[in-house]
Parts: C-alpha cells; structure tokens; sequence
C-alpha cells in the first residue's frame, strides 16, 4: 500500500511559517492541517496569532477543535492528523501540517512511550502547591537526565516528566521516543537571523495589542479559561491578566508590551533549542539514501525558497 506524503512547516515563532504556508498552498493544491497548540483552542485567536478563518479560500483542519478547557494529548493529535492526512490525500490534495508547537509535531514521528504502572508509585504529592522553582527542582533531584533535556521555564513538561514519576515510580528518562513515522514528510524549518526575528516578534506584539488582544484575555477572567491558560503557560496571556487585575492605566501598556515581547523571544530561542534536538533525532534515524523523510532549512522565504520547496517536495511523491 502507497505511504502519504506530507509537508510540513514549522520554525519559531514569528517566523513566516502562515504566509509560507500560503504561498506554497496553491502550487501544490494543498489542505491545512494545524500544529499550533495555542490554535487548537476557539477562545484563543489574538493571542495566539491565529488566522482569520472565515477569510481562509482554502480547506483548513484542527483550528478551533476543542471549546472547553482541556488539554489535547499528543497521543490524540498524532491519531487526529493520521486520519486527516489520510482524508486529504485519498482526494488527491496534499496535507500541508503548519504551526511551530514542536512537541506535536515531534508525535508523528516519535509516538509517546505506553507508561508502565507499577506497583510501587512514587509518594503523593500535589504538585499545584510547588512553585515553578520547586517543581524545578524536585523534577532535578528525582531524575537529573530528564531535567538536563527541559528548560527550568517550561513549565509544561517539567509537570509531564513529574506526572509520569507520580503515576509510575520510575524516572520519566526510562522512556526513551522510539522512532516511527506515521507518513513520509517534508520538514521545512523556517528561522530568519536572530535580529529579524526578534524585530518581527516585537512588531507583532505591539499589533496583537492593539488589535484587541487585552479584551480577548479580560474575557476569560474569572472563567476556567484563565487557570488553563495560565497552567499551560500561553505566553501574554498572564500578562495581560495582572495588567487587568492591577487595573494598570494606559501609560503602562508600553511595559505590558515590553514583558511580552521579551518572552516571546525566550520563547522563540527555546524552540529553536528544540529543533536543533529534533533534527539531531530525526537525522540519526535516516539511511542517508533514504528519501522519505527530509529536513530543509530556509533562512529567507524568497521565490528562490518558495521555488525550492515545490521542486524537490513534487519530486518525493
């Protein structure tokens, strides 16, 4: 049986993936297929840089896909975009997966390891009254391996790899990703130089302001929606949350929008500290004749790029 093939763009941040995307997506007939964790959830569009959909002239999927606060496992969204992929190309469409939420993506190639739920489970302990240091730390005492792999501020996954030690007993690096591809790919990373991109993402925040952003985060207060928010660590959000809470004047918008900008580029140089693992993973794992995976790394979304793309991703199929 033929083995689909996907394109996929990913990259930090600011980077240019969404108009990439809608560049190439003509050329090859394209459906989109989303990788932007933030997008997946329907109150979420400002702050998460979602684009208008009901402007979209295209065939689009897993934007707005969940509108309660819940988290969507990585387990699930590799099955989502299986079925997805499978649906696009079986009408002669190709998938084009977009979005820079590299721990999904990571999914459709390294599937989460089955937990082992033994019969001596780490003791109890509620992890909601540690503060992010101590979580830190607790997850470095239990299992340096695996804190070595996080960054102290990602909040996220220091909880997965301490969920994972409360569940089972065992340290979270015991389970190691194993590699198997769901569907032959094209990974095109974008990432502009480091002054550009920075430039970008402070443009974007300022115009995600004001473009509304502090109602769209003023109407999840006091809801589910702020805690979840909060927890999964949406970069701006909280930010916007004490700004309201502290009833801030307009003379102090500049700073609001300093502190997002700066995490936003922290955010940014954590994904790319991702990516150079991913594609260390990826590349260990390939017979160097091998044509059904590839990695390709553009610095410049230019027609030179764009012209690139197309030739050699038409040329895998």
């Amino acid at each position: 049986m033929a083995v689909n093939t996907a394109l996929i763009i990913t990259g930090p941040t600011a980077s240019g993936k969404t108009q990439l995307s809608e560049w190439i997506q003509p050329a090859l007939c394209g459906e989109i297929i989303n990788a932007d964790m933030g997008q997946f959830y329907k109150p979420l569009s400002i702050g998460t840089a979602k684009p208008n959909l009901n402007l979209l002239k295209y065939n689009h999927h897993l934007f707005d896909l969940i509108d309660i606060p819940q988290d969507l496992s990585v387990a699930k969204y590799r099955q989502l975009v299986y079925d997805k992929v499978n649906l696009i190309c079986s009408n002669g469409k190709t998938p084009i997966i977009v979005g820079g939420s590299l721990f999904y993506i990571k999914s459709l190639f390294f599937p989460p390891a089955l937990l082992n739920f033994g019969e001596n489970p780490a003791p109890e302990i509620d992890l909601n009254k540690l503060s992010e240091l101590e979580l830190w730390e607790l997850l470095k005492s239990i299992d340096p391996v695996r804190a070595k792999q996080i960054h102290q501020n990602d909040l996220y996954r220091i909880r997965r790899a301490l969920d994972i030690w409360i569940q089972t007993g065992q340290k979270p690096s015991i389970y190691k990703p194993i590699y198997s591809p769901i569907f032959n790919a094209m990974i095109i990373y974008v990432c502009p130089p480091t002054d550009i991109l920075n430039q970008r993402i402070k443009q974007r925040t300022e115009q995600m302001v004001h473009c509304g952003w502090i109602d769209e985060a003023k109407a999840l207060m006091g809801t589910d929606w702020q805690e979840f928010v909060e927890f999964k660590g949406f970069i701006g959000y909280s930010e916007i949350f004490e700004y309201l809470k502290n009833n801030k004047e307009a003379s102090f918008l500049p700073d609001l929008i300093n502190k997002i900008q700066i995490k936003t580029m922290q955010y940014a140089k954590r994904q790319r500290t991702f990516w150079r693992s991913f594609a260390n993973q990826i590349d260990q794992k390939l017979d160097k004749k091998c044509n059904f995976i590839k990695i390709l790394e553009i610095f410049v979304c230019d027609d030179d790029a764009l012209y690139r793309i197309i030739n050699e991703f038409s040329n895998m199929k």
